[in-house]
């Protein structure tokens, strides 16, 4: 039995998964970009803001797998609807810890929390979208929806160079 011919619906998909590849990348920037601002605001100090990015990597590294596993058990759509909407409301969440009162433990201890709990959501974000590049793109196309999903984070650096110029002139 032969295959049906692959329609163009996986260019629309592609195109989808490298726009969530920027905006994963985007979000995944905006702590780092806001970090002298956090630093200042919370009367953090460069150790407490160095434990906040290592916390990230190591929820990052530690969950890559897990995040792949749970995308080949219940789908990459799932998993990726629940990662963004997660790693979204983590973000919104590590924004208002701005409301905490400076200094002492409660900031760091809830942004250290936050941090991870971001990171352990973002780490399976590219295995899903690997899942989908698998699922969509036939074969011998493969490479070239690799070639460009795989570059899709770099082209977010010039927006949040943009955004964070804007921010400072305002």
């Amino acid at each position: 039995m032969k295959c049906p011919q692959p329609t163009r619906v996986r260019y629309f998909v592609l195109a989808s998964a490298c726009t969530l590849a920027v905006l994963t990348y985007v979000q995944r920037q905006g702590f780092v970009a806001g970090a002298p601002y956090i630093k200042q605001d919370l009367g953090l100090n460069d150790e407490q803001m160095g434990y906040l990015a290592a916390v990230w990597l190591v929820a990052y590294g530690a969950f890559q797998v897990p995040g792949g596993l749970l995308g080949d058990r219940i789908g990459a759509r799932r998993l990726l609807t629940f990662l963004v909407l997660g790693w979204s409301l983590a973000a919104g969440v590590i924004a208002l810890t701005g409301q905490l009162p400076p200094g002492g433990w409660l900031p760091f201890s809830v942004l250290l929390v936050l941090r991870f709990v971001f990171g352990m959501l973002q780490a399976g974000g590219f295995p899903g979208l690997a899942r989908v590049i698998a699922d969509w793109i036939p074969s011998p196309e493969r490479g070239f929806a690799q070639a460009c999903f795989g570059p899709a984070p770099g082209w977010a650096a010039p927006w949040r160079r943009c955004s964070l110029c804007g921010s400072l002139m305002s």
